[in-house]
């Protein structure tokens, strides 16, 4: 009886012994938080970490920039590259717009002759030639708005690749009940009169011209094609009028966006930092000055911390910038790009 009293007291101690060093446990644990996340417009600092690969890429436009590229960016791909001396002029392809540009890579220019009479017009003594400012800003084309006049134009082909000239064509233009172009050419002192059509297709941006073989020459990619336009074009001058021949990138008229950003490092820069940007439609907004030239050694050098920023028609955002003007050989006219996408 004794023994099982002693036993009953033995596991009534343990019992006790058990429950006090469970309290102890529970004592000497840490009190639990709850986690709060803090709202990351106010607190959280963030972080782009978007990594697309980076492209090198050049663009071989030759030592006297014969070539011309489009170039698509989401791609990574040439998707064109044309002669400059293929085309003399390009109709906007637009239902409803009207506006003829010129060849302005071989320096071409147009002067209003202020005759109706195509046969009367045999000289362009006296007048005033004028030169595009790069497509889209159609108040600066050399045409203007040709449609509310029936004047004949006459129209300095420019140069060929040599530098000799390519000479001049007077020319009328007359709208279509379809929206066409029709063109009636000849020579200044007549000979070699044609007459040839430019049709519209919605496409292309333009469509092309050439006085040489006669007829229309889809000479540049469909408009969803490309975003970048590398060529020589006229960058026009004023205080006085000049127009001058210059070596760049023109945007894609057609939903294409680009921004400056001369301040940041390239690779600083990221999604967050163009966010608040304003992104602009003008045409040369990367252009040509990206780089100069250097009288005293006769050379090109590329302003390595100019950076350009594109959103392409599919609102993909890249940023992009200039590493030389020369290829591996020395030879200019080989723009190197260096371009990333951001988003």
């Amino acid at each position: 009886m004794g023994s099982i009293t002693t036993t009953a007291m033995l596991q009534s101690c343990r019992w006790c012994f058990a429950i006090a060093f469970a309290l102890l446990i529970v004592a000497c644990e840490k009190e639990e938080f709850p986690i709060v996340i803090e709202d990351e417009e106010e607190d959280e600092e963030v972080f782009d970490t978007t990594s697309y690969e980076i492209h090198e890429v050049e663009f071989a436009m030759g030592e006297n920039y014969e070539t011309q590229l489009w170039y698509d960016l989401e791609s990574n791909t040439i998707v064109k590259i044309g002669d400059r001396l293929a085309w003399d002029i390009a109709f906007d392809g637009e239902d409803g717009q009207h506006w003829i540009t010129l060849n302005s890579s071989v320096g071409m220019m147009a002067a209003n002759s202020g005759s109706t009479d195509f046969n009367a017009v045999t000289s362009d003594a006296g007048l005033s030639y004028r030169a595009d400012h790069p497509w889209r800003f159609t108040d600066s084309l050399s045409l203007g708005d040709w449609w509310n006049n029936t004047t004949v134009w006459v129209i300095d082909l420019g140069f060929k690749t040599d530098g000799t000239s390519r000479g001049k064509r007077k020319v009328l233009f007359s709208l279509l009940d379809d929206g066409s172009l029709q063109l009636r050419w000849a020579n200044l002192n007549g000979n070699s009169e044609q007459t040839g059509t430019i049709s519209k297709n919605s496409a292309y941006n333009r469509i092309g011209f050439s006085f040489s073989e006669g007829n229309e020459i889809t000479f540049e990619p469909m408009k969803t094609e490309y975003d970048l336009f590398f060529t020589r074009y006229h960058n026009i001058f004023h205080d006085p009028y000049q127009p001058y021949l210059v070596v760049g990138v023109l945007l894609n008229p057609f939903a294409t966006l680009a921004a400056e950003e001369w301040k940041t490092d390239f690779d600083d820069i990221d999604t967050l930092l163009t966010d608040n940007m304003v992104f602009s439609d003008t045409a040369d907004i990367i252009g040509y000055d990206w780089k100069f030239f250097n009288l005293e050694n006769n050379f090109f050098t590329v302003y390595p911390d100019r950076n350009f920023l594109v959103k392409d028609q599919n609102d993909l955002l890249f940023k992009l910038r200039f590493l030389d003007f020369y290829n591996r050989d020395g030879v200019k006219g080989y723009p190197q790009m260096e371009l990333q996408r951001l988003k």
